[in-house]
């Protein structure tokens, strides 16, 4: 009788723990696709993570998108007297927001701070230098290949 016990407790926390990491693993669906999904090769994803590329395509399906002041490959090239007050500069390649700055009136909106044009430029340079495929979405998807690497400044719509 004992042992008949023991079996039906063993199989009773075994159907929790499997109902248990269910749940973890439904919370969490869209990380793991995520995930998942950055190893199988499939161009549109690995084109589309390119911010500027996806930008334009957004446009050509009829989207309202944000003005493109420039689109530079280096942060040294980017011509801070022909903008305005209020602007945003991004990597076209990282995500997870790193290198991104919302700037009105010389404050990044981000964490409102004062920056200037030189300061940025700084920031972006240790950030090129120092940065590790954990920002590249797809990176594993075409065997560390990125569409391209550079910078998009365009307006800010805050």
């Amino acid at each position: 009788m004992i042992i008949i016990l023991k079996f039906i407790l063993i199989i009773l926390i075994i159907i929790i723990i499997i109902l248990l990491c269910r749940n973890i693993l439904i919370k969490n669906d869209y990380w793991y696709r995520i995930c998942f999904s950055s190893i199988k090769k499939d161009y549109y994803k690995w084109i589309l993570s390119d911010k500027y590329v996806a930008k334009k395509y957004a446009e050509y399906l009829g989207f309202s998108i944000p003005k493109t002041y420039q689109l530079v490959a280096k942060p040294k090239n980017i011509d801070f007297t022909l903008l305005k007050k209020n602007y945003v500069i991004k990597p076209v390649d990282l995500c997870d927001s790193v290198g991104v700055y919302l700037i009105k009136n010389n404050v990044n909106k981000i964490n409102n701070k004062t920056i200037y044009p030189k300061q940025i430029i700084n920031e972006l340079n240790d950030l090129r230098l120092n940065v590790d495929d954990k920002y590249y979405m797809y990176y594993r998807m075409f065997n560390g290949k990125i569409p391209f690497e550079g910078y998009i400044v365009e307006e800010l719509l805050l």
